[in-house]
């Protein structure tokens, strides 16, 4: 019996041609991104009271770098569950126009 292939939703589509164009120009363009919605999350929590600045910026840098470590499309689903579709791909033409 042959194997079905995996249907791709759009948003897969999209992804895929994101990790492919990030990929042939700099594979670690997304990394700063991260980082900084990363931090900027860990000051919100910070002013939100959830805990000391150092403690919640030292898990986010963490957190960042596991993220990053584990390549384009894991930084990509990152940025689009936390900025929504149209605010991640946003931030990644800037990012790819310079």
């Amino acid at each position: 019996m042959a194997k079905k292939k995996p249907v791709l939703t759009a948003l897969d589509k999209k992804i895929k041609g994101y990790v492919q164009k990030i990929l042939t120009t700099d594979e670690g363009l997304l990394d700063e991104l991260v980082i900084d919605l990363k931090n900027r999350e860990a000051s919100q929590a910070v002013n939100d009271g959830k805990g000391d600045f150092d403690t919640l910026h030292n898990v986010a840098d963490q957190s960042a770098s596991s993220l990053n470590n584990e390549g384009v499309e894991a930084q990509i689903r990152y940025l689009i569950s936390s900025l929504g579709e149209g605010g991640a791909f946003k931030q990644i033409e800037e990012a790819l126009n310079g």
